[in-house]
């Protein structure tokens, strides 16, 4: 089972309402940051974490420009730079989203990424005010049942 997080692009003022644009992060190592990390970044549009990746990247060239260090030291910190990057992908991916204005919605636990889409769209749906049709014809939007047996001019 793995962790998702789900974010949406709509209006949080108005509370549930349609989603615009869903993005599911799975929480945990990126093999395709940690394989392909710049070429990563510009797919998911994680401009933030691109500009980390070129300023790790010259600094390790510049390190290897004027140090002492022998080819293997310096694969080694290689190796562990990418090694970072596969596992901060997620967190840096998050943190772009939320910079772009998506907000986090829920956060699933699933076996896969169909069965966490399908999770967030039941809680969504079971979050969603009811809409009824008034006598005038047009629909009118009831808040959530609070549950039975509350009644806010109960009094005796």
């Amino acid at each position: 089972m793995a962790a998702y997080c789900a974010y949406v692009d709509c209006d949080a003022e108005e509370g549930p309402g349609p989603v615009d644009s869903l993005t599911l992060v799975p929480d945990g190592f990126s093999w395709a940051a940690y394989v392909f990390g710049p070429v990563w970044c510009v797919w998911r549009r994680c401009w933030s974490g691109l500009v980390v990746w070129t300023l790790a990247g010259l600094g390790v060239a510049a390190l290897f420009a004027w140090s002492e260090i022998s080819p293997v030291g310096i694969l080694g910190i290689i190796e562990l730079m990418l090694l970072i990057f596969g596992l901060e992908a997620a967190a840096l991916w998050r943190w772009s989203l939320e910079h772009r204005g998506m907000r986090l919605a829920d956060v699933l636990i699933a076996s896969n990424r169909e069965q966490a889409e399908r999770l967030f769209f039941e809680h969504w749906a079971q979050n969603q005010p009811r809409q009824t049709i008034a006598p005038g014809g047009t629909a009118t939007r009831m808040p959530p049942t609070q549950g039975i047996g509350l009644f806010a001019d109960a009094g005796g």
